[in-house]
């Protein structure tokens, strides 16, 4: 049940984050990628959450991909789908977040 709520926290995450910064539109790949951020933030530690943990956890991982797609496209790093946020800097969240989400 966490995975998946994880998941759900990062697509509305991901959903609002990019409403609020394209002024009402939202980017589909981008929400889908926020999916892919909450899974990964949560794939740490996914038993130890309590599932409004799990939500803010994959929450925080879609902000984290709306937010690092830009700026790696501002530092000219070729990343066409979205791979190192969605993995790289979410994983480093989800791990970092561990510690912290025993209830």
């Amino acid at each position: 049940a966490n995975t998946n709520l994880a998941a759900a926290g990062g697509v509305m995450a991901a959903m609002f984050t990019t409403a609020i910064l394209y002024k009402g539109k939202v980017d589909a790949t981008m929400v889908f990628n926020g999916a892919i951020g909450g899974l990964v933030s949560i794939t740490a530690e996914p038993l130890a959450p309590s599932m409004l943990a799990s939500v803010l956890i994959g929450g925080v991982g879609g902000v984290l991909v709306v937010i690092f797609v830009p700026l790696l496209d501002k530092l000219k790093i070729d990343d066409v789908v979205g791979a190192i946020p969605a993995h790289l800097v979410c994983g480093i969240w989800g791990t970092m977040i561990v510690p912290f989400s025993y209830t």
